[in-house]
């Protein structure tokens, strides 16, 4: 894969603008470059690489991070440690604008964030200064996610039928409009029609479930395997109830056994219009964990990163732990990422990005 160009002088002050004083201090005191003539292995030796997660501690993103760094340095040439720093904030935009516009190019930080915040940048969101295209990208564990709206059994919703009909209400906790934990829950009330109340400020699926076990919230949107690693308790039991899901037509999410008959959001859109926008604004934003690393990181390090990540895949110390935590390792090319997100960013429709522009960038 080649190596990005560097945005404009301009977008790069900007974005370091945007950032917390104590990131953008952490980028300039990073090692910036430094050592362009060395091998892999003498810059890596005795260096310490940082993992940048752009959502909270807890759930899967972090999860997966955290298992990466403990396997990765032993597949790379010099062996360096590899700490993860989580930095939440905005739906995922502070982390993705730092890892495009501040983080250090030189192979000492790469990242993993919410993918399907492409639409953010499609749609020209305030705040958004990353561009998807800038990241080399390293793959995916997973395979793409499916959402399914789970509610507590107490908020007295059995059904889509209630939320559809009027009959039940259920307040569902989201982050900011861009991710998939929030914009589901947005098009489900402002396209579909159901009657639900949305309770913005979360950040990520750890504290949304957290939130809806101690009935601060009634529901909230959860990976498939998410849900399947961290919460297959909450429906086998009966506490918790799967009211509706993201798989397309035809495919069913991850955990069928447990979400049962839970209708997709796409059947219960009514007019082709609507399907659309429910298939740009969620299905096709599917590929929603890679890893990446910023752009211009020099080829042979990159090469490095993409190799050590590849090889854990491959490890089976490694799949059989990941599998052991519910999170099966099944991974998705870097190549494969690359042309994901720059089919979705170019072969969008324009009359429905301008709907979901409106309807995503209105006050929840």
């Amino acid at each position: 894969m080649t190596t990005k160009p560097h945005p404009s002088t301009a977008r790069r002050r900007a974005g370091l603008l945007a950032l917390p004083a104590c990131v953008a201090l952490v980028a300039a005191c990073g090692t910036g470059g430094a050592g362009a003539d060395q091998t892999v292995e003498e810059f890596y030796a005795g260096n310490q690489v940082t993992l940048v997660v752009t959502q909270p501690p807890g759930g899967g993103f972090d999860t997966y991070a955290r298992q990466y760094a403990t396997c990765m340095p032993a597949h790379i040439p010099g062996s360096p440690t590899i700490v993860v720093e989580n930095m939440p904030g905005a739906g995922n935009i502070v982390g993705m604008n730092y890892l495009d516009t501040a983080a250090a190019r030189d192979g000492s930080v790469f990242g993993t964030g919410e993918g399907s915040v492409a639409i953010q940048q499609l749609l020209g969101a305030e705040g958004v200064l990353f561009d998807m295209a800038d990241f080399q990208y390293i793959g995916m564990p997973d395979p793409p996610v499916n959402m399914v709206l789970v509610a507590r059994r107490e908020a007295g919703v059995a059904s889509m039928d209630q939320l559809l009909d009027g009959s039940g209400t259920l307040k569902i906790g989201i982050p900011a409009p861009g991710s998939l934990l929030s914009d589901p829950a947005i098009l489900l009330r402002d396209v579909i029609g159901a009657n639900v109340q949305l309770v913005p400020g979360y950040e990520g699926t750890g504290p949304l479930g957290l939130a809806t076990d101690q009935g601060e919230i009634d529901a909230f949107l959860v990976g498939d395997s998410s849900l399947l690693a961290e919460y297959s308790d909450k429906l086998s039991s009966g506490d918790w109830i799967a009211l509706a899901q993201t798989a397309e037509a035809g495919e069913s999410p991850k955990g069928a056994e447990l979400i049962g008959d839970a209708p997709s959001f796409e059947s219960l859109a009514g007019s082709e219009d609507d399907k659309l926008l429910i298939r740009v604004g969620v299905s096709d934003r599917t590929y929603h964990r890679p890893y990446f690393t910023p752009p211009e990181v020099p080829q042979d390090r990159f090469d490095a990163l993409k190799s050590a990540w590849e090889a854990c895949n491959d490890d089976p110390a490694f799949v059989a732990d990941s599998e052991a935590g519910g999170r099966p390792i099944d991974p998705v090319s870097g190549e494969e990422l690359d042309e994901i997100y720059a089919g979705f960013l170019r072969e969008t429709p324009p009359a429905a990005a301008e709907r979901l522009k409106q309807l995503l960038s209105a006050d929840t």
